[in-house]
C-alpha cells in the first residue's frame, strides 16, 4: 500500500529533466500552487530498489560485503539492486528473488514487507523490501557477470543484526531500516 499523501492544487506540467549518458539523474520541476505561487524543486529520479531480509533455517542473515566508491569502505548490504519503475507487484518480487540468487547463491520464498522512500525530499526512489524466512542454496548457479558481482556472503546471528542495525552499526540505511521492520514480523 502507498501511504503518499498526493497533493491537489499543484501544476506539475512544466518539467525539466538533465541526463548523462542517457540515463535520467537530476530532475527539475516548477510547480506552480492553486494560490499562483511558483517554487522549483531539484531531486534525483532513477527508479527503484529490492532488498531481502534473508534468513537461513538456523536463523543467521545473509549479509553482501561490497565496496562502495561514494562512501569509500567495504559495507554490509541485504542482497538487492535496482528495478524500473514500469513493473507490477509480481515483477518486482520476481526481481528481488532473482538479486537474492545472484548476489547470495540462496534462494526462498519471498514476503513482501514494505515499500518506502529514504529520502522523499531529494529523491524519487523507492525501496521495496522483502523477507524470506528459510534460504537454501540454489542448485545452479546462473552465467555472466552479474553471479560474480559480489566481494563475499557473510552469515551472521538474527538477533546480532537487528541488535547491530537498531543501534546504528551499518553504513546501509536499508539494512539499518529493515532491522526495524523485521523485528515485527519474527
Amino acid at each position: 500500500m502507498d501511504t503518499i499523501e498526493r497533493i491537489s492544487g499543484w501544476d506539475h506540467s512544466h518539467r525539466e529533466t538533465s541526463e548523462v549518458l542517457g540515463v535520467r539523474i537530476i530532475r527539475e520541476q516548477v510547480h506552480q500552487q492553486s494560490t499562483g505561487k511558483h517554487e522549483t524543486w531539484r531531486f534525483v529520479d532513477f527508479g527503484h530498489g529490492v532488498h531481502v531480509f534473508a534468513m537461513t533455517p538456523d536463523r543467521n542473515v545473509l549479509l553482501v560485503s561490497q565496496y562502495r566508491p561514494p562512501v569509500r569502505a567495504y559495507t554490509l548490504e541485504l542482497p538487492g539492486g535496482g528495478a524500473p519503475e514500469s513493473l507490477s507487484e509480481p515483477e518486482y518480487m520476481e526481481r528481488a528473488q532473482r538479486e537474492l540468487q545472484e548476489e547470495t547463491g540462496y534462494t526462498g520464498e519471498l514476503e513482501f514487507l514494505y515499500r518506502y522512500h529514504p529520502m522523499a525530499g531529494l529523491t524519487s526512489f523507492s525501496i521495496r523490501l522483502y523477507l524470506a524466512r528459510s534460504v537454501e542454496p540454489v542448485k545452479v548457479h546462473g552465467t555472466g557477470p552479474e553471479w560474480n558481482e559480489i566481494e563475499r556472503v557473510i552469515k551472521r546471528p538474527v538477533d546480532t543484526v537487528i541488535r547491530e542495525g537498531k543501534a546504528g552499526a551499518y553504513a546501509d540505511g536499508i539494512l539499518t531500516t529493515a532491522c526495524f521492520f523485521v523485528e515485527q514480523r519474527l
